[in-house]
């Protein structure tokens, strides 16, 4: 609610889909901007509770503290391996 990139994307964006002569311009700002307000909520909420069944999938598993630490570092020496020997694009 506080975020300024919240508000400049606001509007940035919304006053696109704003037609003056359809009724208060007002009023549609106030609906469109409601409407990405619940949009937003519903996405975050669903991106929670999909993190924390993920971890408790995690948590629950009898895997060991070690060996989950030793593949979440191959992951990442994986990705900077990745990183280190990709080319930049040419334009």
């Amino acid at each position: 609610m506080f975020n300024p990139k919240t508000a400049l994307f606001s509007l940035a964006f919304l006053p696109q889909f704003i037609i003056a002569g359809a009724g208060s311009v007002t009023l549609q700002f106030i609906t469109l901007g409601c409407l990405f307000l619940a949009i937003a909520l519903i996405s975050d909420a669903l991106y929670t509770l999909l993190a924390a069944r993920a971890r408790k999938w995690v948590v629950e598993r009898p895997m060991k503290a070690a060996i989950r630490n030793w593949l979440t570092g191959g992951v990442y020496i994986a990705l900077g391996a990745a990183a280190a020997f990709t080319q930049p694009s040419q334009k």
